[in-house]
């Protein structure tokens, strides 16, 4: 912020104070932004003024504040009005968020990556760490950072997500959903399967009662069956469970069929690796499906077709 805007804004707060306009006084800083009720202005005397401490009484616990480092100046007036001074610090964020879209539209992640680490740092600094602004940059941050191959740096964003998204949504609401399943994933995508599987098993019950019997339900209990199935053997019994509850749900509640036969395919091969029967139903069942949804000839299908051969053997 230039001296003259600074200057420029305690002179208006101190004539807007004198007939009783000031509401309130927004200061932010690189740090972290200030906002009350105006207890005094300084004139002349320093770059500074005083809010109203938590008494609610002026001169009792005033809260100085230093303007030198102040990005953005913003004074809420008596008939709901504002004026700013400096640069906003929202619209800088709305700014920066604009410049982010177009480079991940244009898939330039590399140089959208420095954009989203300032989208963070506003959210966290001058816009003290609102719950709305930081959860979205961290969000972008974490596709961004997953598209660039680095899953255990998307999961770190995406864990200081989830409880953003608790406080501003609650525990079961769909973008809370949506985090830890990301979350998940990329934590699967990093191979760390047991980890995955913990978010997933948190997961799981707020799905069931968010949204039961639905093609999300089902969805979130194939993708604990394969989270399980990669975390080593001691999940596939559990597995199997999941995916038997599954696949008749999916087969319920949406038409999508080319889910249900990966799903089918998904079972059979965790019961060849229990050594069990009945791989052969299921690939048969998958076949079936993936020959309508993807064509005989697709490799999908034919690799099916395969398994199915020898299960039956």
């Amino acid at each position: 912020m230039r001296p003259d805007e600074r200057s420029a804004a305690i002179l208006f707060i101190a004539n807007a104070s004198l007939h009783g306009h000031v509401a309130r006084v927004l200061v932010a800083t690189p740090r972290g932004s200030h906002e009350g009720a105006l207890a005094r202005v300084s004139l002349g005397g320093g770059d500074s003024l005083a809010l109203v401490g938590p008494s609610g009484m002026a001169g009792i616990d005033d809260r100085n504040i230093d303007l030198s480092d102040a990005i953005a100046i913003t004074v809420l007036l008596a008939d709901g009005s504002r004026k700013t001074f400096g640069e906003d610090p929202t619209q800088r964020y709305l700014a920066a968020q604009q410049r982010f879209g177009a480079l991940y539209t244009a898939k330039q992640f590399d140089a959208a990556l420095p954009v989203a680490d300032e989208l963070v740092s506003i959210a966290r600094g001058a816009l003290q760490g609102s719950p709305s602004h930081l959860a979205g940059a961290l969000s972008n941050r974490a596709e961004l950072l997953r598209l660039l191959g680095m899953p255990l740096e998307a999961a770190a964003a995406l864990r200081e997500v989830v409880p953003l998204m608790e406080r501003a949504f609650g525990r079961d609401h769909a973008n809370t959903r949506q985090t830890l399943r990301s979350l998940g994933n990329a934590l699967a995508d990093a191979g760390a399967f047991e980890e995955a599987l913990a978010v997933f098993h948190d997961l799981l019950p707020r799905t069931e009662r968010a949204a039961p019997n639905t093609m999300e339900h089902a969805s979130d209990q194939a993708g604990v069956a394969a989270v399980g199935a990669q975390a080593g053997d001691q999940h596939l019994e559990a597995s199997v469970q999941l995916l038997h509850s599954a696949i008749p749900m999916a087969a319920r509640a949406s038409p999508a069929r080319l889910a249900v036969g990966c799903w089918w395919k998904m079972l059979g091969d965790i019961i060849v690796r229990l050594g069990a029967e009945g791989a052969d139903g299921c690939y048969l069942e998958a076949h079936d499906y993936l020959e309508v949804e993807l064509g005989p000839q697709h490799a999908l299908t034919l690799e099916v077709k395969r398994l199915l051969e020898l299960a039956s053997q």
